[in-house]
């Protein structure tokens, strides 16, 4: 049974919406007063009137000075910058000068002369592409949830080790290699199982694990009572090997380098027990 977790829906994203706060410049219409001061010009009175009068007749007197108004004050107390207005004048743009266009005569030379003949070489190479493939290495532990049909196999306990570098070559593991400590262990264990099943009446009551295993593990056992050749039995056990998760996962591991495997039958051949050693 295999549980399928979903992933939950993305919370919808929230938009945060930040108030904009707009400044206004609030024009201010200054009023400025022009004051003029005339402190130097006196208001006309009564008792000033004939001074003015006297002043104005000692001028129509002089035949070198015009006839006019002369108001108290000097000149240098007039402001004239106020009361001449600026005139700005704009002159028109400079017009660009026109383009000067240069003709040239062609002028025929008086002897013909032949162009020069080049002879231009082209050289081609071939250039070697070399590609390499390089290939896929599947992992081990996908594989072995849902494998591909075990290779046959058949013969003594060596053919597990043909058979187990045949599945591993399918995903790009390095073949394992035989290690005689391992099958040795592997041997006297399957030979215990097999001793314990045959003090019972219980069928096949002797499958089970080396506590003192030195390395990981597989342990496999088949019964038929009409019996096993040795041919069919070893292929029986590869088969119920490679479909079992935890046991293929042993045979394709990539980080194991060697295998040992040992192989026990009862004398009616009825009854096969197998242990396989990877370190």
């Amino acid at each position: 049974m295999s549980i399928e977790q979903e992933n939950p829906e993305s919370g919808r994203e929230q938009r945060r919406r930040t108030p904009a706060l707009l400044l206004g410049a609030l024009p201010f219409a200054i009023a400025g007063s022009l004051v003029i001061s005339s402190a130097g010009l006196s208001p006309v009175t009564a008792a000033t009137a004939p001074q003015q009068s006297a002043a104005a007749a000692i001028v129509d007197q002089r035949p070198d000075v015009a006839k006019g108004v002369i108001a108290p004050g000097a000149i240098k107390d007039v402001d004239f910058t106020a009361l001449v207005p600026t005139i700005k004048v704009t002159l028109p743009p400079k017009p660009k000068p026109k383009p000067v266009v240069k003709v040239t005569t062609y002028k025929a030379p008086s002897t013909y002369v032949a162009p020069k003949t080049t002879t231009t070489k082209t050289t081609t190479t071939t250039k070697t592409t070399t590609t390499t493939t390089t290939k896929t290495t599947t992992s081990y532990t996908a594989y072995c949830s849902s494998p591909k049909a075990p290779y046959l196999t058949g013969g003594d306990a060596k053919a597990m080790l043909s058979a187990a570098n045949k599945e591993r070559a399918r995903i790009g593991a390095r073949p394992l290699t035989w290690s005689s400590n391992l099958a040795s262990a592997a041997l006297k264990w399957s030979q215990t199982m097999l001793a314990k099943d045959m003090k019972t009446t219980t069928l096949i009551d002797g499958l089970s694990h080396n506590p003192y295993r030195p390395g990981a593990e597989n342990v496999a056992v088949v019964y038929r009572s009409i019996g096993y050749s040795a041919s069919a039995a070893i292929s029986k056990m590869h088969k119920n090997y490679m479909y079992s998760n935890g046991h293929c996962k042993n045979i394709m591991n990539p980080a194991y380098r060697y295998m040992g495997v040992g192989v026990a039958h009862s004398s009616d051949g009825a009854t096969w027990y197998s242990t396989q050693n990877f370190t």
